[in-house]
């Protein structure tokens, strides 16, 4: 007779990691999207610095226009390309958020689990 763990503390133990493994990671994946967010602000600076830069020229009569169109292309592409990084990051960020919150209410219902009496019958 004795009384012993409806979820075995090695399980609890692996929630526990688990659940900081996952923790970490969201922390990571949040640097890289503050990184991606000063990339995209980067790019759109640089896109009002291109145009203010083409209005003057065209003031001036001294107009490229295939450069302008050229770094206005470049610029445009990475902006694209900043901004869906941006949203695949946030779309990681959700599923990582379920996760997260799936294996915390495992191993709130794990702990509240308690203990149960077991009678040995001989």
């Amino acid at each position: 007779t004795g009384l012993v763990r409806e979820v075995p503390e090695e399980r609890i133990e692996a929630l526990r990691a688990r659940l900081k493994e996952l923790v970490r990671q969201r922390e990571s994946i949040t640097d890289e999207r503050a990184l991606a967010d000063d990339v995209k602000g980067h790019l759109q600076r640089l896109l009002q610095v291109e145009e203010a830069e083409h209005g003057r020229d065209l003031e001036r009569g001294r107009m490229d226009a295939a450069l302008w169109s050229a770094n206005l292309s470049y610029i445009r592409e990475r902006l694209v390309e900043a901004r869906t990084a941006l949203r695949e990051i946030e779309w990681r960020l959700e599923d990582l958020d379920g996760e997260i919150e799936r294996v915390r209410d495992e191993l709130e219902r794990s702990r509240a689990g308690g203990e149960t009496r077991r009678t040995d019958v001989w």
